[in-house]
């Protein structure tokens, strides 16, 4: 496959064609009893409203669908006005299944259309979870933040929390769940659940942090031959069943003190799986880090790099709360809030896709770019629609 040089916002949007929509609007029924607010449309106004705000709310989807951009866009009526009371509405009861779909849709096709990975390499995918906020006077559900006797944390108090478990290839997050039940406040349910739907892949590293300790979800990958990293905490409990050699002690970012092959011990028993422990010193703060895998045939310092990579997925998580308003909850109720999630995901995948592609840096420039490529092909469509020649706008500033 050749490398695509540059790609467009626009070409971007249309990998999602009507005709797409339509389709999945027919399996999922989602215009079923719906005269105004079709599935096709709210896609169309929450994306729209997600790549050009940054504080999205219900009142900001109402004053983008009365502009009159986007009722050209959408081919509305001029002048046809909604209130963010029926869009909160709609949000509550939209069927969430059309937006799965669209999700799924575009994970299939990002993934066919572009070289994103080097096939020699060692593919890297990384878990991890991320919580909302919100007053329990406001979000009648989700979790409560409760210590170890059942009293509610004093950080958590009044809070309602959601849980978001996200896998994240470094460009596209394929794997995600959504999480509102007390049981999944603990990492080693939610991580657990969502990593052990992997299926295996000799070439993918599974990559997740001391949230998940749970020594049976380890044996669980190794049984399932799914190749992964963590890290656990500074001195677990283990018996060596023999001592790695290190050729490469040193490197950019750690000292590696000791490779070995170890049973681990969870809280009652040893765990009959040999793995792999790597402790090793960090250069800058001297905190120890302890390392677990079952991958073998890599040296120790091929495997703290590989762990290492677990951050992209903070910047990720950062990047959904800052640019593409993830921390901020449009709706409240639980539907709407899948509906959102998804639509996060997508916006934030199509962005990520353009600044890869276009080897551009940062995001809220390149979120910004995005936006201001479609707002140009919206007035290249104006300008036909009055007669004019759109092709000579890509000609400005020289007139003739």
């Amino acid at each position: 496959m050749s490398r695509i040089q540059t790609v467009s916002a626009e070409s971007l949007i249309n990998l999602i064609p009507e005709s797409t929509l339509e389709e999945f609007a027919l399996e999922t029924q989602v215009d079923r009893g719906v005269k105004k607010f079709t599935g096709h449309l709210m896609f169309k106004l929450l994306l729209y409203s997600l790549l050009n705000s940054t504080k999205v709310s219900q009142r900001v989807i109402e004053s983008f669908f009365n502009s009159r951009q986007f009722q050209f866009l959408m081919n509305l009526v001029p002048g046809d006005q909604t209130r963010h009371s029926t869009i909160s509405e709609r949000l509550s009861h939209v069927k969430v299944d059309f937006f799965q779909r669209i999700y799924t849709h575009v994970i299939e096709v990002l993934t066919n259309k572009y070289e994103l990975n080097d096939t020699k390499s060692v593919k890297i995918k990384r878990f991890d979870s991320t919580t909302i906020s919100l007053s329990s006077r406001l979000l009648h559900f989700g979790m409560s933040n409760v210590g170890k006797r059942g009293s509610l944390n004093k950080r958590g108090n009044g809070l309602h929390q959601i849980k978001f478990s996200i896998g994240f290839d470094g460009l596209l997050a394929s794997e995600f769940n959504m999480y509102t039940e007390q049981a999944y406040l603990n990492e080693d349910q939610a991580l657990s659940e969502l990593i052990l739907d992997q299926k295996s892949d000799e070439n993918k590293v599974i990559v997740f942090d001391r949230g998940l300790q749970s020594r049976e979800t380890f044996a669980l990958l190794v049984e399932r031959k799914l190749q992964f990293v963590t890290r656990v905490k500074t001195f677990p409990k283990y018996e060596v069943i023999e001592k790695l050699n290190i050729h490469n002690t040193t490197t950019p970012t750690v000292e590696i003190v000791e490779d070995l092959k170890v049973y681990l011990f969870s809280q009652t028993r040893k765990v009959p799986v040999p793995m792999r422990l790597i402790i090793a010193v960090r250069h800058d703060n001297e905190e120890i880090l302890s390392l677990v895998t079952n991958i073998f045939d890599l040296e120790a310092d091929q495997i703290t790099e590989i762990y290492k990579k677990r951050w992209d997925i903070e910047v990720f998580f950062k990047f959904l709360k800052q640019e593409i308003n993830f921390s901020h909850m449009v709706s409240r109720t639980q539907n709407g809030i899948q509906v959102m999630c998804y639509m996060t995901m997508i916006a934030a995948m199509l962005i990520l896709i353009y600044r890869k592609i276009n080897e551009l840096k940062g995001f809220k420039l390149v979120k910004m770019k995005f936006a201001q490529e479609l707002e140009f092909s919206l007035i290249k469509d104006i300008v036909l629609l009055c007669g004019g020649d759109p092709n000579r706008l890509d000609l400005y500033p020289l007139r003739t």
